[in-house]
């Protein structure tokens, strides 16, 4: 009898729970003796602790077995999107490494295997990093390899979700230091946070995020406006993402300025793109600023470009204004009230504590905002 989307995404998120489950109490003793141990583990040292854009491919693998244990027919290496991965990923399998807390996105999978069935060295190649989407294969061949011999594809199963389990523990370890609380002047505050947001970019994830709280802070007196897009997963102004920008301000429900944060080059074919989500979307009355780094993020528009050292626009063939964004930063904060920074400052806090913050990023938090050491 088949079984609604609802009941198997259900069985998704029970099989990942009962999964870490079996290996909540081993160690490493437990897996290191098995014939298969050195081959499994080396494949998965490239998957399960690769830097923050190898979540993707940690995702992938842990879909795959997600999928065959609801379908022991399903061919994850030849036919990936069989099993509905999006659907059983973001409503069984994303739920359960949540609750787990075993750091992850949304979408993991989607983001690495779009639109893609075979999962080969071909698809790996050129991947960021590659070398994980490579250890995503090999480590896929050798489940399908010993799918029949149940005690050794068990056993690969589990080491994975060890090592899963691993990496949620290094990260709940990780402490972030609260050195920010003495730092006393608004600018030095202001430079601090650029000089973490700068380093520690995430893809875009932070710089993103903190300009959409900073702008939270600046309106938190005024109910009437909304800031969109804040704690959003980011991705590219597309007509398929149904957002403008990544930022959007609205005052009594309606839009009155959109923004894109990035900190990578902006060049004619970006602007037309913009432009095209924004007629898609009916928002060309709608301002919009770049909020980027210039001159290093507007090089490629320079001889266009109505810019000086931290504004400026283009009509291209709509009208895109231009912050710096360090700019914006520093003249921004200084404005604030006590309660609008302590407002901006426990949204940072809680962000940078969330379990799924990489290690890099709260390091590179660390070196910016050292404890400062008591006085003997």
């Amino acid at each position: 009898m088949s079984i609604t989307p609802e009941e198997r995404n259900i069985k998704a998120k029970q099989y990942v729970e009962d999964l870490y489950s079996n290996i909540s109490h081993l160690t490493i003793d437990d897996f290191s003796s098995h014939p298969l141990f050195e081959q499994a583990d080396s494949i998965l040292q490239n998957v399960v602790h690769a830097k923050i854009t190898a979540k993707g491919f940690r995702g992938i693998v842990l879909t795959a077995i997600v999928g065959k244990h609801l379908n022991s027919s399903y061919d994850f290496l030849n036919k990936f999107y069989d099993c509905s991965p999006r659907a059983i990923f973001e409503n069984g399998i994303f739920l359960a490494l949540r609750d787990l807390k075993i750091p992850c996105g949304k979408s993991d999978p989607l983001n690495v295997a779009k639109n893609t069935n075979v999962l080969s060295m071909e698809w790996a190649e050129g991947k960021r990093p590659q070398r994980a989407a490579e250890a995503v294969v090999n480590y896929l061949k050798l489940l399908d390899k010993n799918f029949s011999q149940t005690e050794d594809y068990s056993f690969l199963i589990n080491l994975f979700m060890f090592r899963l389990k691993e990496l949620a523990d290094i990260h709940a370890q990780s402490t972030v230091s609260v050195g920010i609380v003495d730092i006393a002047s608004s600018q030095e505050l202001a430079l601090n946070l650029w000089k973490f947001i700068s380093t520690a970019v995430e893809g875009g994830t932070i710089p993103q995020f903190f300009i959409g709280i900073l702008l939270e802070a600046i309106y938190l007196h005024d109910q009437k406006v909304i800031v969109e897009g804040t704690r959003e997963s980011v991705s590219g102004t597309n007509t398929t993402s149904k957002k403008p920008g990544d930022l959007v301000l609205l005052r009594d429900r309606k839009a009155f300025s959109i923004l894109e944060v990035t900190l990578k080059k902006i060049d004619n074919k970006r602007l037309s793109d913009s432009y095209d989500v924004l007629h898609a979307l009916n928002h060309l009355d709608t301002p919009i600023t770049f909020i980027c780094r210039i001159p290093e993020d507007t090089q490629a528009l320079k001889e266009i470009a109505n810019l000086n050292k931290s504004s400026g626009f283009i009509k291209n063939p709509h009208t895109f204004n231009f912050i710096d964004i360090q700019s914006f930063i520093c003249s921004q904060i200084t404005l604030l009230d006590a309660v609008q920074l302590e407002y901006l400052l426990a949204q940072l806090r809680t962000f940078i504590n969330a379990y799924d913050r990489p290690i890099n990023t709260r390091n590179i938090w660390n070196e910016c905002f050292p404890e400062t050491p008591s006085d003997i």
